[in-house]
């Protein structure tokens, strides 16, 4: 390896030359740079101000660990109302570990609409937009949802409705509930009912008609329209929320150790057992699972296997299997509480050049992928091995690489201890030489921590106004914490986006040393190259053709 310094973004070329005259080697490699070196995330107290509010905001800029950019000083934030000019600026904004905070007062006649952020770091620049707009904030909130999953077959429509001022008090007042069947912009509904209201009340529509799910789908939609005058005041809220309704009382959900399986190589399922509010089946509930396999052009019968397994303790059902050296697909049906479930995308075999496969899988279920934590990746491979190598790539770097000498096997357990670096996403490269090609297999790695994990605790889950709130908290030494507590009713004004979550953070972070896909540069879309001596191969899909002759 080798540093590259501080160099501009744009298109380069490595050379890599042999030195033996006895081994020819000459490769010219294009090189695309980014240059992304941190991320910005913006948070702001609120979703939407009014005229004469204070606005308070917070930026964070971290490098690609997710840690405080250690050679960016200050940001430059530009904060523009909606026309574009510019109300203020802090052009030299100091970062303590990272964050740079202020806020600013609003006038009190000012443009309404949306106004934006704008924020400059390093080579990176990042914005957000705010709505400013006159409101009175509610003073009680309305909800509406189905108690329990709600099936077409049943052709009947529950739903609980809540309301209670901020406060946390149940509202009295009278409630009407519009149901539409599909679509929420109709003048008239397809039913409705009206009844008094105190706090929470439930409300039942039995329809005339099974309602129709699309082919491809497993749910469909009613919209329930919700109104709610308090008795008091005559003031009236009114939502319009979007209710599911299933074909089946579970989902099954799989996750697959590859997209596509290696004939002759062991491939694993995880049939992921949950009700519609996301709560697993119990353990040691049965399921039988048939695999429907498709043989290839040689006129191989496709033929079916029956597995009955039972749920863990999660509602996980694992699925071992071992497809046949003929097999191009399969399908699977599975029965589940006497509920036949058949709408899984079909499943591939790969094929490739050399003819021969690797795969690396892990135990989820038995290995917690976490920082510092030590885990067993299963190697295996269609022939006998003598070895293999690894690379742990993460935003763009190679982590970690090494070789392990195998005895002469088709399968091996590979033991390592996971680095802080690659969290909170990485992926494991397993590649080996056959017969002068090279083998490789990939697996994500998710981690369900950050490195720089931390938790907190509050003394109580209810306060009084002027109560103190005590707050206990873990983390690493020298840690920068920063807490943000906003009132929930200005959350009830129909906006979002004022904060980052988990998921902005993940996002971001996969935009580091990113490619393009490229059908003949396997590795490319991972900002990674390979040259080798031997020929690259790698898996795809294997096609079958029927071919139907009409007489």
């Amino acid at each position: 390896s080798f540093e590259v310094g501080n160099i501009a973004k744009g298109n380069y070329k490595v050379l890599v030359r042999s030195k033996d005259v006895g081994f020819p080697f000459n490769e010219e490699i294009d090189l695309a740079y980014d240059g992304k070196t941190e991320s910005i995330f913006i948070l702001l107290d609120k979703p939407v101000y009014k005229p004469g509010d204070v606005l308070k905001f917070r930026i964070v800029v971290v490098d690609v660990n997710t840690r405080p950019a250690a050679d960016i000083k200050t940001v430059n934030v530009t904060l523009s109302d909606a026309n574009g000019n510019s109300i203020r600026r802090w052009p030299f904004g100091k970062l303590q570990h990272g964050v740079f905070e202020s806020q600013v007062q609003l006038a009190s006649s000012p443009t309404l609409g949306l106004w934006s952020f704008i924020v400059i770091a390093g080579r990176s620049k990042a914005s957000k937009s705010l709505e400013l707009r006159e409101y009175v904030l509610s003073k009680y909130h309305v909800k509406v949802y189905p108690q329990r999953a709600l099936l077409v077959t049943e052709k009947r429509i529950v739903l609980a409705v809540e309301t209670a001022y901020t406060s946390g008090k149940p509202l009295e007042g009278s409630l009407t509930v519009d149901l539409f069947v599909d679509d929420a912009s109709k003048r008239r509904p397809d039913y409705f009912t009206t009844k008094r209201i105190e706090g929470q009340t439930t409300v039942e529509f039995h329809l005339n008609d099974e309602l129709e799910v699309e082919s491809d789908s497993d749910v469909t939609f009613v919209f329930a329209r919700v109104n709610v005058t308090e008795t008091f005041t005559n003031r009236t809220e009114s939502i319009v929320e979007r209710i599911p309704v299933h074909r089946y009382p579970n989902t099954i959900s799989v996750v697959k150790s590859d997209p596509l399986f290696s004939p002759g190589s062991l491939f694993s399922l995880q049939l992921i057992v949950q009700d519609h509010n996301g709560i697993p089946a119990s353990d040691g509930q049965s399921a039988t699972i048939k695999i429907i396999y498709d043989g290839d052009e040689s006129g191989e019968e496709s033929y079916e296997i029956s597995l009955l397994k039972e749920t863990d303790t999660k509602g996980i059902i694992t699925v071992d299997i071992v497809p046949p050296r003929t097999a191009i697909s399969f399908q699977m049906e599975i029965t589940y509480d006497s509920i036949v479930y058949d709408n899984f995308e079909e499943i591939y075999a790969a094929q490739s050049e050399s003819n021969q496969f690797i795969t690396v899988t892990l135990n989820e279920n038995r290995y917690k992928v976490r920082p510092n934590r030590e885990v067993l990746f299963e190697i295996s491979c269609t022939e006998r091995m003598s070895h293999f190598a690894y690379t742990f790539w993460a935003r763009g770097s190679i982590i970690d690489s090494g070789h392990v000498n195998v005895a002469n096997k088709k399968r091996y357990s590979f033991r390592y201890r996971l680095l802080p670096q690659m969290a909170p996403k990485a992926t494991l490269i397993v590649t080996y030489t056959s017969k002068n090609f090279l083998i490789f297999d990939d697996l994500e790695l998710n981690f369900d921590m950050f490195s720089n994990h931390f938790e907190f605790s509050l003394d109580d889950d209810d306060y009084l106004p002027g109560q103190d709130i005590y707050v206990d908290l873990q983390a690493a030494n020298d840690s920068y914490v920063a807490f943000h507590a906003i009132d929930q009713s200005v959350l009830h004004l129909g906006r979002n986006g004022h904060a980052f979550t988990q998921d902005d953070v993940l996002r971001d972070l996969k935009q580091y040393g990113v490619g393009e896909s490229d059908e003949f540069e396997p590795f490319n879309d991972m900002g990674l190259f390979v040259r080798s001596t031997a020929a690259v191969d790698f898996a795809y899909a294997r096609n079958h053709h029927s071919v139907v002759t009409v007489q």
